[in-house]
């Protein structure tokens, strides 16, 4: 936890290698349960959101979400 941006120009890669998809860093969008995933993308140019808001698990904390998204959650908001 805390480093998934770390993978994203790999997946980048892997795509613009075996499908020739070009992703320009602006349309990557990133969704996790987790606060402490959703903020290390904050510097990478990445758009990344926090979902699951509604719904914390209270035995971590409300550290995770209990449902996963919700279908409002998941918007193409731009930044983090």
């Amino acid at each position: 936890d805390g480093t998934k941006q770390n993978a994203v120009p790999g997946i980048v890669s892997w795509y613009q290698q075996n499908v020739g998809a070009s992703i320009a860093n602006g349309d990557i969008h990133f969704f996790d349960d987790r606060a402490d995933n959703v903020q290390p993308f904050a510097s990478t140019g990445y758009n990344a959101r926090q979902i699951s808001c509604s719904s914390r698990d209270s035995k971590y904390g409300n550290a995770i979400g209990l449902c996963g998204a919700e279908v409002s959650e998941i918007v193409p908001d731009a930044g983090v």
